[in-house]
């Protein structure tokens, strides 16, 4: 049995999760019987994760689904946490000279998310700028963004190459991921 401990905040009524600023880690208890954790927002509801017995697995669920629900948030969660990406972001491992490997993910923040910056190291060199751009709103699709293997500034060359992507919110906090890419 789960029952709201006192270390949790109740953030609103009993099925009005929808209503209220989810972060993740956030939950949303039917006490005594089940509770569920925040991931992330969907079209229809959310994606948690749970564990029924023996298998913890994330799970969409509506909304309507989640009615009995009430949302909390454990205490000293940190409210300026830096931005996350949801999924990793990915990156092809090899692209033909010439050719564009587009970066997949969405980037996201509690607060609001201010500019994304990629660079890259190779063959022409390290920690050359290939971007940087002013972005706005609490998630963005970075699938708009590539590894251009004919970019004369940073590529152009056969080689290996390092990709680094940053995500920087408006209190300047960043997260970034790095991809290893070969082009032949």
């Amino acid at each position: 049995m789960y029952h709201l401990k006192s270390e949790r905040a109740c953030l609103g009524d009993i099925g009005k999760g929808q209503n209220v600023d989810l972060r993740v880690g956030d939950a949303l208890n039917r006490s005594g019987i089940h509770i569920v954790l925040f991931k992330e927002r969907t079209a229809s509801g959310i994606l948690t994760m749970e564990q029924t017995p023996r298998t913890a697995r994330y799970k969409e669920r509506s909304w309507s689904s989640l009615l009995g629900y009430r949302p909390v948030r454990r205490h000293l969660v940190d409210e300026n946490a830096p931005p996350t990406f949801c999924p990793t972001p990915a990156l092809g491992l090899k692209v033909r000279l010439g050719g564009k490997k587009f970066i997949s993910g969405i980037a996201r923040d509690d607060k609001e998310l201010k500019r994304v910056v990629m660079k890259v190291s190779g063959p022409k060199g390290s920690d050359i700028q290939a971007f940087s751009e002013m972005i706005d709103g609490v998630a963005h699709d970075l699938s708009n963004y590539a590894f251009d293997s004919n970019n004369s500034t940073y590529a152009g060359l056969k080689g290996s190459y390092s990709v680094e992507l940053e995500v920087i919110d408006d209190v300047d906090q960043a997260t970034t991921q790095t991809f290893s890419i070969n082009v032949i």
